[in-house]
């Protein structure tokens, strides 16, 4: 999602944190790869496409949950 201009918020170590916006635009990936029969990457270049950029808000950040892979 990264590399078609989507932006998740981090944490100083890097982590990225997950707001419920995040999941939507997500579960619309996963819908449109499905339903339209184009590849994985082809629905992550369109629905980012048609997702309006909002800045993460001060509320949005207590919710966040951040994922730490090792």
């Amino acid at each position: 999602m990264e590399k078609a201009g989507y932006s998740f918020h981090k944490n100083e170590f890097g982590h990225r944190g997950y707001l419920e916006r995040d999941i939507i635009v997500m579960n619309r990936i996963k819908e449109a790869s499905k339903n339209s029969n184009i590849s994985l990457e082809d629905a992550v270049k369109v629905v980012v496409e048609t997702i309006e950029e909002k800045p993460v808000q001060g509320n949005d950040i207590q919710n966040l949950l951040f994922l730490q892979y090792r």
